[in-house]
């Protein structure tokens, strides 16, 4: 679960400000509905108005919370923030776990990990009455782009078995004495030589932004691979305008 014990950065919540350390609320709620993340929480981030909160657990999924507006207050019973509760979202992907997260606009959030590739999330849409299935994963912000047409639905279906073949790849060297070679009666390693970072993902930022926009076209991702990468999200396999850049 995640403990929320700041403001949000515009300060934008009605909420009263209390010792620093002291819980307001946790997220998401334990509900039949709603069961939560299972782990650590190992990424958060704000949105640019401050007004929507979004943490990824080491168990492979992304919360999202929007807030109500300042004026209706909020919150629940047993809360710190106010009377109305706000919305509470849980996503589970097929990816590995995330480390970093950055909004880069109002509907449009990138995170990347383990997974080495970043990840893209969208809302289906802007303002209006927000729903518990706003967000979605819209996909990565690279391809292989050594397959033909007819092996881009196959190489999606197995997205989380090459993920997962690359994490017990990972484990097999710390076996092995930390060596590269895996034991021959292992399965080996899926290929990922078509991406850009060959280690996962330690640092994600957003960059490039025009003084006073809350909208960023790019975003910067450092690996344990030692290399950093710029990403320009107007050229990528996700649309820019369903993130909103």
């Amino acid at each position: 679960r995640l403990a929320v014990a700041l403001r949000s950065p515009c300060g934008r919540l009605a909420v009263q400000v209390e010792p620093f350390g002291e819980c307001y609320h946790e997220f998401p709620s334990n509900s039949a509905a709603n069961s939560g993340a299972v782990g650590w929480v190992t990424a958060v981030a704000w949105a640019p108005s401050g007004s929507v909160l979004a943490f990824a657990a080491h168990d492979s999924s992304l919360g999202v919370v929007t807030f109500p507006p300042a004026s209706q207050g909020v919150g629940g019973e047993g809360s710190r923030l106010g009377a109305n509760p706000p919305v509470e979202q849980l996503i589970r992907f097929g990816e590995l776990p995330l480390n970093s997260l950055a909004f880069v606009s109002e509907v449009g959030l990138v995170g990347a990990g383990h997974g080495c590739a970043p990840v893209a999330f969208a809302r289906s849409k802007d303002g209006g009455q927000a729903c518990s299935d706003d967000w979605a994963l819209v996909g990565l912000l690279e391809e292989d782009k050594g397959g033909g047409e007819g092996d881009k639905g196959a190489a999606k279906q197995t997205m989380a078995a090459s993920a997962r073949a690359l994490f017990q790849q990972m484990s097999l060297g710390s076996e092995s004495g930390g060596g590269s070679t895996p034991r021959s009666n292992k399965p080996a390693r899926a290929s990922s030589s078509w991406k850009q970072h060959q280690s996962p993902v330690t640092c994600l930022t957003t960059a490039a932004a025009a003084p006073g926009s809350k909208s960023f076209p790019a975003v910067a991702t450092t690996a344990m691979d030692g290399r950093l990468v710029v990403w320009d999200l107007r050229k990528t396999p996700v649309p820019a305008s369903v993130l909103g850049v």
